[in-house]
């Protein structure tokens, strides 16, 4: 494959695709091979990667790639690790996360669930056990409830959309193939509201604003996104919209409320480093010195932002609309109690009947 620029909008490792440059020693070797070796610690098979390419989850520098290629060096490989016969998802009792406190909302279709935080939602590369679909599985089987992933057409079994690993708050599974259907359908059509918190540094401009940018991918860092201007063009990044909403704030840093309108990888957390006020926690898009000020003095060990409040039409019942609310966990009340405890009431009323 000659070299072109990748328009791979996926999440890197810790999602359920990987992105990598083709390594001066891997250069030359057939494809099945060099994904075989790479991953050699995910305990995968050569004939798994061999089906991979066979399904056309694999791309070479933006296009599909067969198991016969020998990429050369510096091609930009993305792989989608899709479920297979060799993928076998296990049901796992996972009982610190205490799943049956965690459920917000469930029928015969659909689990709602609380996320906590340092959680992965669905197995993928380096998190093949131990994820939030693990444990529901798990859950469910316990309670005599029905699980039929293995009839959906989707690499993340149950899964509709995703909480990073370090977010919290509300996550809707589908339980079965036409359920999982309706709802990733009521997602793209953008009928799903989200509305999120946060514990930011530093106060928007104005009491609310209206972010909209392109969001894609870092020029060097491939594992970080970035804002861009409206007019960067559409190939370099997808329309992102969100609403930020100020709360309260205490002269060094704010409770946000923010509702997002698109659905871009890390949108959230892009879009308040755009407007300097970036996430207390945030590794990845915040400030260091405060960051480790936050984990010294407050214990914080990951982004303050919580998926608050969910509400969409039910899948197979859609005159009828779900609406879900996960309460602010604890880490919150360490970080910003003083500015949530002095609101008032109608504040938080306001954000979570919006």
């Amino acid at each position: 494959c000659s070299p072109s620029a990748s328009r791979d909008e996926s999440e890197n490792y810790g999602g359920n695709r990987v992105v990598f440059q083709v390594a001066p020693e891997e250069a030359g070797a057939r494809l099945d091979v060099v994904l075989s070796q790479r991953f050699a610690d995910e305990g995968r098979s050569r004939n798994y990667y061999a089906q991979l390419l066979k399904e056309g989850a694999v791309t070479c520098n933006g296009k599909k790639a067969k198991k016969s290629l020998k990429p050369a060096e510096g091609d930009e490989v993305a792989v989608t690790f899709l479920w297979t016969e060799e993928l076998e998802l296990t049901a796992e009792e996972l009982p610190e996360l205490e799943l049956a406190k965690r459920i917000l909302y469930e029928d015969d279709d659909i689990v709602v669930l609380n996320k906590p935080s340092d959680l992965v939602v669905h197995p993928a590369p380096g998190n093949w056990n131990g994820t939030l679909v693990n444990g529901l599985l798990h859950y469910l089987q316990s309670s005599g409830s029905a699980f039929d992933w293995e009839e959906q057409e989707s690499e993340r079994p149950g899964v509709v959309h995703r909480l990073d690993k370090g977010t919290t708050g509300c996550i809707v599974l589908a339980k079965h193939a036409v359920a999982h259907a309706n709802l990733a359908r009521s997602f793209a059509e953008r009928e799903v509201r989200k509305q999120y918190m946060c514990v930011t540094l530093g106060k928007p401009a104005q009491p609310t604003i209206d972010v909209d940018t392109l969001i894609g991918r870092h020029p060097t860092n491939r594992q970080k996104m970035v804002a861009m201007p409206l007019d960067a063009g559409a190939q370099n990044g997808k329309l992102a919209k969100s609403t930020v909403y100020t709360l309260g704030w205490d002269d060094k840093v704010s409770l946000l409320r923010v509702d997002i309108h698109t659905g871009r990888t890390h949108q959230i957390r892009v879009h308040l480093q755009h407007l300097r006020t970036p996430i207390i926690g945030d590794d990845v898009y915040g400030l260091k010195d405060w960051n480790i000020i936050a984990s010294k003095e407050h214990d914080i060990s990951r982004p303050l932002l919580h998926a608050h409040r969910l509400a969409f039409p039910h899948p197979m019942r859609p005159e009828e609309t779900v609406q879900v609310q996960a309460p602010l966990p604890a880490d919150f009340y360490t970080m910003a109690g003083h500015i949530i405890e002095g609101l008032p009431p109608q504040v938080l009323d306001e954000a979570q009947n919006a």
